[in-house]
């Protein structure tokens, strides 16, 4: 279910600083209009979505008969994936929220550069995905220092510190990594974190570049 929130997670904190920007422009009726829309359609795409899934027990494409009987109507003995259908449909409501948006935004509020956008996406979508990959590998690999079967040597304190170590390590390295990329690949939003963490580091004597 996480995972299926997870996807619209990016375009839910989006679409609130989109919706300012019609605000800005006093300009309430759009705003209004598009986020009953967005309601609607995430709940029938949840539904029929969690209709789909209650067919499954378990979250594979494979398992999944795509028909219109099986999105109209659930499944009499309800499988768990079921659940998952409603997050599903809750995130794709947040991306069409955000394209119309956007679209509605370059029309009516201000001209928007969709090549720079793209490129701006591009880089930060490598460059997270990149941090992603590495805190899941991080977490396989540490897994079991987390969560000992049996005691190790020189890792056996209590569970709950072990995780917090790690999760500590695993966050740090992976944010360090995200940074650098951005960094190499000059992403503008950079400046912004930089004027942000630079007073922190001052009295230290650091400063980011």
């Amino acid at each position: 279910i996480l995972l299926f929130f997870s996807v619209g997670l990016v375009f839910t904190a989006m679409k609130w600083y989109l919706y300012r920007v019609f605000y800005i422009a006093k300009n309430t009726l759009v705003p209004m209009i598009i986020s009953v829309i967005s309601m609607l359609m995430s709940i029938v795409v949840g539904v029929m979505v969690s209709n789909l899934f209650s067919y499954i027990d378990g979250y594979s494409v494979r398992g999944i008969e795509f028909s219109l009987d099986h999105l109209l109507n659930r499944s009499a003995d309800i499988g768990p994936a079921a659940a998952g259908g409603l997050a599903l449909g809750v995130s794709i409501g947040s991306i069409f929220e955000v394209i119309v948006l956007l679209i509605l935004i370059n029309k009516y509020v201000i001209k928007l550069s969709w090549q720079e956008m793209f490129i701006g996406f591009s880089k930060k979508l490598i460059s997270s995905s990149a941090m992603v990959v590495l805190m899941y590998f991080m977490y396989k690999t540490w897994d079991t220092l987390a969560f000992p079967i049996d005691a190790r040597p020189g890792f056996t304190g209590s569970t709950t510190i072990n995780l917090l170590v790690l999760t500590t390590i695993t966050i740090f390295t992976s944010f360090m990594v995200y940074y650098l990329l951005c960094f190499l690949f000059k992403v503008e939003e950079l400046k912004i974190l930089r004027r942000f963490l630079n007073p922190l580091f001052r009295i230290g004597g650091l400063r980011i570049q």
